[in-house]
This record gives C-alpha cells, sequence and structure tokens, in this order.
C-alpha cells in the first residue's frame, strides 16, 4: 500500500508535485536495492530468520509511521508536518520498504519454489 500510494501520501503530508515524486522514486530504488542484500544474504542467515527479523520490523515501523502521521495530521487534513519531520518520515517508510524487501517480498516467491 504504500509503495502504490507513495506519491498522494507524500503530497498529502507536504511534500509537494516535485517532491512527493522524488520520495517515491526515493523509496523504489531503495526498494531495488535492498532486495538485492536479501538475495545475497539469504543463504547466510536463512529463510527463517529474515522472515522473522522483517516482520518484526515491518510491525514496528507500520505503527511508528502510523502514529507519525496520526499524531501531526490535523482533524480536518490540513498538513502539520516541518521539514524534519517529512524527511524523518520518509526515513522511516525506507526502514519499512527495506523490512519488506527483505523478508516478504523475494522470499514469499523463494519458499514455495
Amino acid at each position: 500500500m504504500i509503495m502504490f500510494y507513495a506519491p498522494v501520501i507524500f503530497k498529502t503530508l507536504g511534500f509537494g508535485s516535485e517532491a512527493s515524486l522524488m520520495s517515491s522514486v526515493i523509496t523504489r530504488g531503495f526498494n531495488v536495492v535492498v532486495t538485492f542484500v536479501s538475495i545475497f544474504i539469504v543463504d547466510k542467515f536463512g529463510r527463517k530468520i529474515l522472515f522473522l527479523e522483517g516482520g518484526v520490523q515491518i510491525f514496528i515501523f507500520q505503527i511508528v509511521v502510523g502514529s507519525m502521521i496520526d499524531i501531526n495530521f490535523g482533524v480536518s487534513g490540513e498538513n502539520l508536518f516541518t521539514n524534519v519531520e517529512a524527511n524523518l518520515l520518509l526515513f522511516f517508510i525506507c526502514v519499512y520498504v527495506a523490512a519488506y524487501a527483505w523478508s516478504l517480498s523475494p522470499l514469499g516467491w523463494l519458499v514455495p519454489s
């Protein structure tokens, strides 16, 4: 959901049109890079560890991102994010994307095969 709606989420949070598209490009590029990390470390650590660690990380950062949006977003939908908070939110979304990219995304196809 975060990857699909990233431009809309970032624009709603006050990034502006160009910055929201750039933030979407950053998260998708980060997804590609971290997927390659998973390819190289799955044999060293095993699938079970990556699934468990990724699941815990996804759970924690979904709560963090959701809480930041809930706390900093106004009742009528006005943007209350400062520049630092918006960049911190982008970082937390990238950490969430990293967890998904090295656990559920590639390993979901590896396990059935």
